[in-house]
């Protein structure tokens, strides 16, 4: 077994192409851009550590935020905004990889309501406008209005199962069944102990879900980075 380099799922190790997030294995994951260690810019760095006036948001989530820049698609992470915290090439294909892997990220999503109707950014393949997802996405359902049933994020993928929260709650969502969580606990500290207990119960291998997140198992508690309760 080996795990996915999009979305870091485990598959076989003769795969060409991940059945989770569906990316082609035969071509090299795009090279993502880690902030973690980065200091406070310096004000004498000038435009290189300015924004990218030619970023232009598309979806946003929870906490990242789908775009594209002047010669390529990216997300970017709201806690590090300044760049691209993953990048994929101006193309079709992909434009594919970065929806897939921000629908994973970001289970519940909105479109970015644009200033003024304008074309779609053009790729090399000069047709991302027809492949383009519509604003709810397709790959995740549409919030619905008082629902209290959906994900807002995920923290935890297994192979089966993903940890994560909704508006008023910590759940398990089964991935053949994603419309409802399976189990839900309190949103309080208490909660969180008793979601993560019982999902390390049911996956001893499993994948913090984020930008680089890394692989875990055997964790004698929860993780102390819990999500934030409200």
């Amino acid at each position: 077994m080996k795990k996915c380099p999009y979305c870091a799922e485990e598959i076989q190790d003769e795969a060409i192409k991940c059945r989770y997030c569906f990316s082609d294995l035969t071509t090299p994951p795009p090279t993502g851009t880690s902030h973690a260690d980065a200091g406070p810019a310096s004000p004498a760095a000038g435009s290189a550590s300015a924004p990218d006036p030619s970023v232009r948001y598309t979806h946003s989530g929870y906490r990242y935020v789908l775009g594209y820049g002047s010669d390529y698609f990216g997300i970017w992470d709201r806690q590090s905004p300044a760049a691209a915290a993953e990048r994929f090439q101006r193309s079709d294909d992909g434009w594919r990889q970065a929806w897939m892997r921000f629908a994973a990220l970001e289970p519940n999503h909105v479109a970015v309501p644009q200033a003024a109707e304008t074309s779609a950014p053009a790729t090399s393949g000069g047709g991302w406008a027809a492949t383009k997802p519509s604003a709810t996405g397709g790959w995740a359902a549409p919030a619905h209005a008082g629902s209290d049933t959906e994900a807002v994020q995920y923290t935890h993928s297994g192979t089966r199962y993903l940890l994560g929260y909704g508006r008023s709650f910590f759940g398990i969502w089964d991935r053949t069944s994603p419309t409802a969580p399976v189990e839900r606990f309190d949103r309080d500290d208490a909660g969180w102990a008793a979601a993560w207990g019982r999902f390390t119960q049911m996956e001893t291998n499993y994948t913090e879900v984020g930008l680089g997140g890394t692989g875990s198992s055997g964790s004698s508690g929860p993780p102390s980075g819990a999500p934030p309760i409200s």
